[in-house]
């Protein structure tokens, strides 16, 4: 049914005549007319706007369902214990572990004696490298193989002193000349770190590989390239191992500043970074205590950490260091993740979801409406 309200009635219904004179209509058509036209408009914006409440009311109840999960998911989390509280994961040991810092060492003083008296024992026959015959002189008395900081010392410095006494020979007991440029000048080594570089230089740059391979002179009758030492470079466990202990010191004052997982920040360490066995010892030294005394601190924490081993070892040299670094990151890891009993974490459980249990609590009210008036406020 179209609807069609007339709209020619005339100025102040001068045409609507009776008996509808002219073509308009009768007053009582035109009256019953614009009733059934009124009628239509009614019946159609009615269904309009019932279908909008229904929308309406379907909306509201998604809407109510989801407010009232999340409702008891928030509640949840304000009821439970420490649930603003964090294990911290901002202050990680991030350097690998170390591994033990005297291995290269070893290996490379024990490859030095092996290539030196393999060297010697070259005389005038098969490849001819000493013309005058074996080097039976200079005999290495150190004990071998070296397996401690004492024995690699006494090992190194034998072999530095009966290297420099074989490139000197020369009147063809061994050698036709004296090899005077690869003469080794480093000092005797006393511990780890002197060893460290005086047994690369003892390879490498104008040391024992060049001398080996020396035909110039002429020194030798020719290359001994069978006997050069291969064993690499040593110190990087050691380097690895400095990092290992000043990134503990780096991460340990951070992790004690850090008021975002304690209540109290705790004390930071000063002392000097590790750059030598000497210092890599006080350093961790000065570090176990106050991580011992720091997850025991229940100023520090919310209570006081009766879960984490405390550090017992002790170090005093590389040889023992790399047991204490061991047990120093264990405690140091297993502390950090410590929580909710210590330390302010993250509520990993109690996450808000629009679908699951409803709002029946007791913190922020009961159903959607109380929920619905909580977000309005």
């Amino acid at each position: 049914m179209s609807v069609t309200i007339y709209e020619e009635f005339g100025s102040g219904g001068a045409n609507l005549v009776p008996g509808g004179a002219g073509g308009a209509p009768t007053l009582a058509e035109a009256l019953r007319q614009t009733a059934d036209d009124l009628a239509a408009l009614k019946a159609r914006g009615d269904t309009a706007m019932q279908t909008q409440l229904d929308l309406v009311t379907v909306q509201q109840t998604a809407i109510r369902t989801a407010v009232d999960a999340a409702v008891g998911k928030v509640n949840a989390h304000l009821a439970m214990s420490g649930s603003h509280v964090a294990a911290d994961v901002d202050n990680p040991i991030a350097s690998p572990a170390a591994t033990d810092p005297t291995a290269d060492i070893l290996l490379l003083v024990n490859d030095a004696y092996d290539m030196m008296l393999a060297h010697m024992a070259m005389d005038a026959g098969g490849a001819g490298v000493h013309p005058g015959g074996a080097d039976t002189t200079n005999l290495i008395t150190a004990t071998y193989p070296a397996t401690t900081e004492a024995e690699a010392v006494a090992l190194h410095n034998d072999i530095h002193a009966q290297y420099t006494q074989h490139i000197a020979n020369n009147g063809a007991a061994y050698h036709t000349n004296a090899d005077v440029t690869n003469t080794y000048t480093e000092g005797a080594a006393s511990d780890w770190d002197d060893l460290v570089a005086t047994a690369n230089g003892f390879k490498d740059t104008t040391g024992f590989n060049q001398h080996v391979i020396l035909t110039a002179g002429p020194t030798h009758g020719a290359t001994d390239v069978a006997h050069v030492i291969t064993a690499p470079d040593c110190g990087v466990q050691i380097t690895a191992l400095w990092l290992e202990i000043n990134e503990f010191q780096t991460d340990y004052n951070a992790h004690v500043a850090h008021l975002g997982v304690h209540p109290n920040a705790g004390t930071a360490d000063a002392t000097a970074v590790a750059t030598t066995e000497a210092t890599a010892v006080a350093l961790l030294t000065a570090l176990i205590p106050v991580l011992n005394a720091h997850m025991t601190n229940a100023n520090d924490h919310l209570d006081a950490d009766a879960t984490t081993a405390q550090v017992a070892g002790a170090a005093t040299e590389y040889e023992d260091i790399i047991v204490v670094t061991t047990e120093f990151r264990a405690s140091h890891v297993a502390h950090l993740a410590q929580g909710p009993a210590l330390h302010h974490r993250v509520d990993g459980t109690n996450t808000a979801s629009a679908i699951g249990a409803g709002g029946d609590v007791t913190v922020l009210g009961t159903g959607g409406a109380a929920a619905i008036g909580l977000l309005k406020g």
